[in-house]
Parts: structure tokens; C-alpha cells; sequence
């Protein structure tokens, strides 16, 4: 299979935001998990928010403040760019003859 430029799919974070890769994911559900808060969407795009500002380690409030802080806008920028991703992934995994993906 020939991969070609016109056909890549491409996609840009929200201004103000970090690439949505599979480190950023990481990071992201890291930061989450080590506040002890849930998975919700608020504590996700307020922990995306810090990372992108370069705090790997934000605790509950600082994922909150980051969350408040983010105008309705950039909330649906930020929801639409991650669901694009993710929808896009899952679309490209390929399943094996042993039912693995990949």
C-alpha cells in the first residue's frame, strides 16, 4: 500500500493545546488517576489544559481551575479535536487472523 500526502489524515490541537498523541493520553489519564478524581470530562480537558501548559502533575483543583478557566468554545474545540482523534484510531486498527489489533 502506497501512503500519499493528499490522502494523510491530518488534524491540528485547539490553539493553546498539545498535539492529542498517545503520550499526551498517557499523561493525561496519569494525571487524572494520580489526583484521585474520576475520568469525567472536566477533570480530562482540565488535566489536558495543564499538560499542554507544561504541569505533568496537576492536582483536582488546579484540573478544575484550568477546566473554569477554558471559555465554551475552546470546551467544544478541545471535545471535537479528541473525539476527530480518537474516531480516526479506532478506524485504523487493523484485526490480525489471531484477532489481535493493531
Amino acid at each position: 500500500m502506497k501512503n500519499e500526502a493528499d490522502n494523510a489524515f491530518m488534524d491540528e490541537a485547539p490553539e493553546g493545546f498539545v498535539k492529542w498523541s498517545t503520550k499526551t493520553k498517557h499523561l493525561v489519564r496519569h494525571a487524572v488517576l494520580e489526583a484521585g478524581v474520576s475520568m469525567s470530562d472536566v477533570h480530562l480537558y482540565g488535566a489536558y489544559a495543564c499538560i499542554s501548559k507544561g504541569n505533568y502533575t496537576p492536582d483536582k483543583k488546579q484540573m478544575m481551575d484550568s477546566f473554569l478557566d477554558l471559555e465554551d468554545y475552546e470546551v467544544a474545540a478541545v471535545e471535537a479535536y479528541i473525539n476527530r482523534v480518537t474516531e480516526r484510531e479506532a478506524a485504523a486498527e487493523v484485526e490480525t487472523d489471531s484477532g489481535k489489533s493493531i
